[in-house]
């Protein structure tokens, strides 16, 4: 089935937008694509006319959802000033992102992923961590630009590492616990 070029945009950024939640859920290993395909609407071989293959899918997929991590953060940031900080905190130390692993945060879902990915494709997450670090370093207030940096790094780190105990953890008073510790760092280091 032929399609015009501009619905072919379209639907190729409905699988990604798709794609990125069957990954998070499942792993890149774990993914099906006829799943993935399926949810589009499309057979395991329509793939192919879209992307190299599932790897290509997994790498611009997850970029993508990256840029949207971004935008939101900048947004964020950018109208609410060190506020910011806190409201990208409360709702990423949250039980609703502890249950809900397909929406959230893709560093927390697939880091062994995209450590395992090719070192040629990791400069596209490199590029947009640095990025990140940039717009979470600009919700501190206090510091110089170095120490404000090293206070985003440790912020970050802190919040997909508590995020990632959750997760394998079940019982929910324990969820609860570590995630209010965690919001406790994360505010301490915040001055907040």
């Amino acid at each position: 089935m032929r399609t015009k070029a501009g619905e072919k945009e379209k639907l190729r950024g409905e699988i990604l937008k798709d794609s990125v939640k069957t990954f998070k859920k499942f792993g890149h290993a774990g993914a099906p694509v006829d799943q993935i395909m399926k949810r589009a609407g499309l057979t395991s071989g329509a793939l192919y006319s879209h992307f190299k293959g599932k790897d290509d899918l997994f790498l611009q997929a997850t970029l993508l959802d990256f840029d949207n991590l971004l935008s939101r953060y900048r947004e964020i940031v950018d109208s609410q000033g060190s506020k910011g900080l806190k409201t990208i905190v409360d709702e990423y130390l949250s039980e609703a992102h502890v249950e809900r692993v397909e929406q959230g945060c893709l560093f927390a879902a697939l880091s062994p992923d995209i450590h395992r990915a090719k070192t040629s494709k990791k400069s596209g997450f490199e590029e947009r961590y640095e990025a990140l670090i940039e717009i979470l370093a600009s919700g501190f207030s206090k510091g110089t630009s170095p120490e404000r940096k090293k206070k985003a790094i440790t912020l970050f780190s802190m919040m997909v590492g508590t995020m990632s105990v959750c997760r394998m953890l079940y019982p929910q008073e324990t969820i609860s616990e570590i995630l209010q510790l965690g919001k406790r760092q994360a505010y301490t280091l915040m001055d907040v």
